[in-house]
């Protein structure tokens, strides 16, 4: 059974952060007409499975196989180390596209589900499976249509369940336990990667944020002491200046006369004015160049 249009809208978004930016390394065929493409991601080696009912990244090994039908090597031709850039749903249908730089591989997850590459014009390169209907044809140099299995009425019905709508705690783990036995050749195929090397992963990735993080407050820091030094190397000529301001108040000058008194003092050079850049009492800011 597939994934309905929810679990898919679902799918897309928890698929953004993980393969948006990666790139295709490996392309095979799995039992069950589906793929497992090997994504080079920053969080290292990802294996995202496409399959008639979903797509999910996989944490299990799963067995390719040995007679393939050929679909995959001819999706490496054209996606070999190409980037994925986008990943989108469309509309709140049972499609979602790949987006590479020159071409879309949509994924339909109805009937018998499909998966069909594009060129940018949205013509036909091939077809995992082909198939034709009143309006459309899924076949090499055609152009690729969208189903049209939602109506507006039907949109706006799942735009409003939508929003209401509870997302699926560990979705994409359910789906993977799911359904990788499922499209695997056999049960001992399906070997789960070992607990040490998650944690060692995380703990990498958690290394490296740490040490950025590090960096981070350790360049602030050096900029206040910079910053700090300035102001204090013009200490004087700071406190004439807000003197200059405190005395044209105590005279209840306007805001605007106290202000251009000292832009003209600062072209004339006088100590202190000669450091504003901007000047505005109403917004209570000071900019000056140190």
């Amino acid at each position: 059974m597939q994934a309905d249009s929810l679990v898919i809208a679902q799918l897309v978004e928890e698929l953004k952060p993980l393969i948006e930016e990666s790139h295709i390394n490996k392309i095979q065929e799995l039992e069950g007409n589906s793929l497992k493409i090997r994504l080079h991601s920053k969080e290292g080696s990802l294996d995202l499975i496409i399959s008639p009912e979903a797509i999910w990244v996989s944490q299990f090994k799963l067995s390719t196989l040995s007679n393939p039908k050929g679909f995959a090597g001819f999706l490496k031709k054209y996606l070999s180390n190409k980037k994925i850039m986008k990943v989108w749903q469309k509309d709140l249908d049972r499609v979602i596209v790949l987006e590479m730089e020159k071409f879309f591989l949509a994924c339909e997850f109805f009937d018998e589900g499909n998966i069909v590459l594009c060129d940018k014009e949205w013509k036909i390169l091939q077809p995992f499976r082909r198939g034709e209907w009143k309006d459309r044809k899924l076949a090499k140099g055609e152009t690729y249509k969208f189903p049209q299995n939602i109506n507006e009425q039907k949109r706006q019905e799942l735009e409003k369940k939508r929003t209401g709508w509870k997302k699926i705690e560990g979705l994409m783990e359910q789906l993977d336990e799911e359904f990788s036995k499922k499209i695997s050749q056999t049960p001992e195929a399906v070997e789960k990667e070992s607990q040490s090397e998650k944690k060692r992963a995380k703990l990498l990735h958690s290394i490296k944020e740490q040490e950025k993080a590090k960096e981070k407050f350790q360049n602030e820091i050096l900029e206040n002491q910079k910053k700090a030094e300035l102001i204090y190397a013009n200490a004087q000529e700071i406190e004439e200046l807000l003197n200059a301001i405190k005395k044209g108040k105590a005279k209840e000058l306007p805001e605007k006369e106290i202000e251009a008194k000292i832009i003209d003092a600062g072209k004339k050079g006088n100590l202190g004015a000669r450091l504003v850049k901007e000047i505005s009492l109403k917004e209570k800011k000071i900019v000056l160049r140190l």
